[in-house]
């Protein structure tokens, strides 16, 4: 896929790849391939991650991810959605929206694809217009209450999620702590029972058979 590089800022966050000449085109009748709530920024459920988006057409209102579907929700009166603090703050200069960049993307042409990942950024993606354009999007950032910090979603399988080292590592230090105590515990039964064994029918023969060579001898 040769999908020219680009630098833009969307929803308080910037995409740094690299400049092109190229002007993004603007095209108001472009007929999305992707309708209703921005799910695919979600992570798969289950999950403990914590995601919120800014709303697209209004900077009083976001999304919060509930099981997988992006759930919306309101700004109380007078305050807007802060994209970076996931808050809603009484500060105006909140309420922004930059012209979303629109790029030729030949496997977005009549919906062959909703989604076209981007080959710079592994949490970049284009939403795909039925007219062989896509609309550059990015993964939101997750907050891990488990560990008290933040993750870079990536986009993958036509949805957001955490990376996958991020996941495979905490599958295994589960798995190899489980392990481990059912080892430790058949092994210490095993040992006891065997000892107990031997000892007895050790001590029993041995003094059987010198009683009964003495008696003869005598």
């Amino acid at each position: 896929m040769n999908i020219p590089s680009f630098i833009f800022c969307a929803l308080g966050l910037t995409l740094v790849t690299l400049r092109v000449d190229a002007q993004c085109s603007s095209c108001s009748s472009c007929i999305s391939c992707v309708v209703g709530p921005p799910d695919y920024l979600c992570p798969t459920p289950p999950t403990t991650l914590e995601v919120y988006a800014p709303h697209e057409s209004y900077c009083t209102r976001f999304y919060k991810c509930v099981n997988g579907k992006a759930v919306e929700g309101r700004c109380p009166s007078g305050t807007f959605f802060n994209p970076v603090q996931k808050l809603c703050c009484p500060d105006e200069s909140l309420c922004y929206r930059s012209n979303p960049c629109v790029l030729p993307v030949p496997e977005c042409a009549n919906c062959a694809n909703q989604f076209v990942n981007s080959e710079m950024l592994a949490s970049a993606f284009f939403i795909c217009n039925c007219d062989g354009t896509g609309v550059t999007n990015q993964c939101p950032m997750a907050f891990d209450p488990c560990t008290n910090s933040t993750v870079q979603l990536v986009f993958t399988d036509g949805n957001c999620d955490p990376p996958e080292e991020i996941t495979t590592t905490t599958t295994e230090e589960t798995t190899t702590t489980t392990t481990e105590e059912e080892t430790t515990t058949t092994v210490e039964e095993t040992t006891t029972t065997t000892e107990e064994e031997t000892t007895t029918t050790t001590e029993e023969e041995t003094t059987t058979t010198t009683e009964e060579e003495t008696t003869v001898e005598g």
